[in-house]
Protein backbone atom coordinates (compact mmCIF):
# COMPACT_ATOMS: atom_id res chain seq x y z
CA UNK A 1 0.00 0.00 0.00
CA UNK A 2 3.02 2.31 0.33
CA UNK A 3 2.77 2.91 -3.41
CA UNK A 4 -0.35 5.02 -2.80
CA UNK A 5 1.45 7.02 -0.12
CA UNK A 6 4.26 7.68 -2.58
CA UNK A 7 1.65 9.00 -5.02
CA UNK A 8 1.09 6.24 -7.60
CA UNK A 9 -2.13 6.83 -9.54
CA UNK A 10 -3.22 3.18 -9.47
CA UNK A 11 -2.31 0.16 -7.36
CA UNK A 12 -3.04 -3.40 -8.43
CA UNK A 13 -3.41 -5.99 -5.64
CA UNK A 14 -4.30 -9.65 -5.45
CA UNK A 15 -1.89 -11.24 -7.90
CA UNK A 16 -0.91 -13.91 -5.37
CA UNK A 17 -4.44 -14.91 -4.39
CA UNK A 18 -6.24 -17.79 -6.03
CA UNK A 19 -9.52 -16.91 -4.30
CA UNK A 20 -9.62 -13.13 -4.65
CA UNK A 21 -9.66 -11.27 -7.97
CA UNK A 22 -7.04 -8.69 -8.87
CA UNK A 23 -8.17 -5.34 -7.49
CA UNK A 24 -7.32 -1.89 -8.84
CA UNK A 25 -7.14 0.93 -6.30
CA UNK A 26 -7.42 4.45 -7.72
CA UNK A 27 -5.62 7.02 -5.56
CA UNK A 28 -7.89 9.87 -6.70
CA UNK A 29 -10.97 7.91 -5.59
CA UNK A 30 -9.35 7.01 -2.26
CA UNK A 31 -8.55 10.66 -1.57
CA UNK A 32 -12.05 11.72 -2.61
CA UNK A 33 -13.64 9.02 -0.45
CA UNK A 34 -11.57 9.96 2.58
CA UNK A 35 -12.08 13.67 1.88
CA UNK A 36 -8.33 14.22 2.11
CA UNK A 37 -5.45 15.77 0.24
CA UNK A 38 -2.35 13.69 -0.57
CA UNK A 39 -0.54 15.39 2.34
CA UNK A 40 -3.30 14.44 4.78
CA UNK A 41 -3.34 10.89 3.38
CA UNK A 42 0.42 10.61 4.01
CA UNK A 43 -0.14 11.74 7.61
CA UNK A 44 -2.92 9.15 7.96
CA UNK A 45 -0.67 6.37 6.71
CA UNK A 46 2.09 7.39 9.13
CA UNK A 47 -0.38 7.43 12.04
CA UNK A 48 -1.69 4.01 10.99
CA UNK A 49 1.86 2.66 11.01
CA UNK A 50 4.62 2.69 8.43
CA UNK A 51 8.04 1.11 7.96
CA UNK A 52 9.91 4.34 8.69
CA UNK A 53 8.97 4.94 12.32
CA UNK A 54 7.26 3.50 15.38
CA UNK A 55 3.50 3.70 15.90
CA UNK A 56 1.61 5.57 18.58
CA UNK A 57 0.55 3.05 21.21
CA UNK A 58 -3.21 2.60 21.47
CA UNK A 59 -3.98 4.17 18.08
CA UNK A 60 -5.43 2.13 15.24
CA UNK A 61 -6.62 3.14 11.76
CA UNK A 62 -10.14 4.22 12.77
CA UNK A 63 -8.88 6.46 15.55
CA UNK A 64 -6.06 7.78 13.34
CA UNK A 65 -8.58 8.79 10.67
CA UNK A 66 -10.97 10.36 13.19
CA UNK A 67 -8.25 12.37 14.95
CA UNK A 68 -6.63 13.48 11.71
CA UNK A 69 -9.98 14.73 10.38
CA UNK A 70 -10.49 16.65 13.66
CA UNK A 71 -6.98 18.11 13.96
CA UNK A 72 -5.79 18.32 10.33
CA UNK A 73 -2.17 17.19 10.74
CA UNK A 74 -0.02 14.84 12.78
CA UNK A 75 1.21 17.88 14.69
CA UNK A 76 -2.39 18.71 15.65
CA UNK A 77 -3.04 15.13 16.75
CA UNK A 78 0.17 15.06 18.82
CA UNK A 79 -0.72 18.37 20.46
CA UNK A 80 -4.13 16.99 21.48
CA UNK A 81 -2.55 13.77 22.83
CA UNK A 82 0.05 15.72 24.83
CA UNK A 83 -2.67 17.98 26.31
CA UNK A 84 -4.78 14.95 27.25
CA UNK A 85 -1.81 13.05 28.67
CA UNK A 86 -0.77 16.05 30.79
CA UNK A 87 -4.15 16.07 32.57
CA UNK A 88 -3.65 14.02 35.76
CA UNK A 89 -7.39 13.29 35.97
CA UNK A 90 -7.49 11.57 32.57
CA UNK A 91 -6.21 8.14 31.65
CA UNK A 92 -3.32 8.15 29.16
CA UNK A 93 -4.99 6.53 26.18
CA UNK A 94 -2.16 7.01 23.65
CA UNK A 95 1.59 6.58 24.05
CA UNK A 96 3.81 8.62 21.74
CA UNK A 97 7.16 6.84 21.33
CA UNK A 98 10.31 8.89 21.95
CA UNK A 99 11.52 8.10 18.45
CA UNK A 100 8.30 8.88 16.59
CA UNK A 101 9.98 10.15 13.42
CA UNK A 102 6.87 11.40 11.67
CA UNK A 103 8.57 14.41 10.05
CA UNK A 104 11.33 12.25 8.61
CA UNK A 105 8.77 9.66 7.46
CA UNK A 106 6.65 12.33 5.82
CA UNK A 107 9.70 13.67 4.02
CA UNK A 108 10.55 10.18 2.71
CA UNK A 109 7.06 9.87 1.22
CA UNK A 110 7.10 13.38 -0.28
CA UNK A 111 10.73 13.32 -1.48
CA UNK A 112 11.67 9.67 -2.05
CA UNK A 113 15.32 8.84 -2.57
CA UNK A 114 15.10 7.33 -6.07
CA UNK A 115 17.32 6.99 -9.12
CA UNK A 116 15.54 7.76 -12.40
CA UNK A 117 18.51 7.38 -14.75
CA UNK A 118 18.18 3.84 -16.19
CA UNK A 119 21.88 3.49 -17.07
CA UNK A 120 23.01 4.61 -13.63
CA UNK A 121 20.54 2.20 -12.04
CA UNK A 122 21.65 -0.77 -14.15
CA UNK A 123 25.26 -0.23 -13.02
CA UNK A 124 24.11 -0.54 -9.42
CA UNK A 125 22.19 -3.81 -9.89
CA UNK A 126 24.64 -6.58 -9.06
CA UNK A 127 23.47 -9.87 -7.55
CA UNK A 128 25.99 -10.94 -4.92
CA UNK A 129 25.75 -12.08 -1.32
CA UNK A 130 24.38 -9.06 0.59
CA UNK A 131 26.50 -7.18 3.10
CA UNK A 132 24.07 -7.75 5.96
CA UNK A 133 25.60 -5.47 8.56
CA UNK A 134 26.01 -2.56 6.15
CA UNK A 135 22.43 -3.07 4.93
CA UNK A 136 21.12 -3.23 8.51
CA UNK A 137 23.00 -0.05 9.47
CA UNK A 138 21.83 1.83 6.36
CA UNK A 139 18.17 0.81 6.83
CA UNK A 140 18.23 1.66 10.54
CA UNK A 141 20.21 4.89 10.49
CA UNK A 142 19.62 6.35 7.02
CA UNK A 143 16.09 5.15 6.27
CA UNK A 144 14.68 4.73 9.80
CA UNK A 145 13.23 1.27 9.24
CA UNK A 146 12.05 -0.67 12.28
CA UNK A 147 14.61 -3.27 13.39
CA UNK A 148 12.11 -6.15 13.34
CA UNK A 149 11.29 -5.40 9.68
CA UNK A 150 14.99 -5.38 8.82
CA UNK A 151 15.63 -8.70 10.58
CA UNK A 152 12.66 -10.34 8.85
CA UNK A 153 13.81 -9.06 5.46
CA UNK A 154 17.37 -10.25 5.96
CA UNK A 155 16.11 -13.68 6.96
CA UNK A 156 14.00 -13.86 3.78
CA UNK A 157 17.07 -12.93 1.73
CA UNK A 158 19.09 -15.68 3.41
CA UNK A 159 16.41 -18.25 2.62
CA UNK A 160 16.19 -17.18 -1.02
CA UNK A 161 19.92 -17.36 -1.76
CA UNK A 162 20.72 -19.91 -4.42
CA UNK A 163 17.16 -20.02 -5.73
CA UNK A 164 16.45 -18.85 -9.26
CA UNK A 165 13.08 -17.18 -8.75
Amino acid sequence: MDALTFGTDFLLRGFNSKKEPVCQIDLALVLEGFGMTQTEFIDLCILCGCDYTHSIGGMGPVTSYKLLKEHGTIEGVLEMIEETNSDPDKKKKFVIPKDFLYKESRDLFVNPDVITDKEALEKLIVFEKPAEEEMREWLLEQKNFAEVKINNGIERIRKSQGKKN
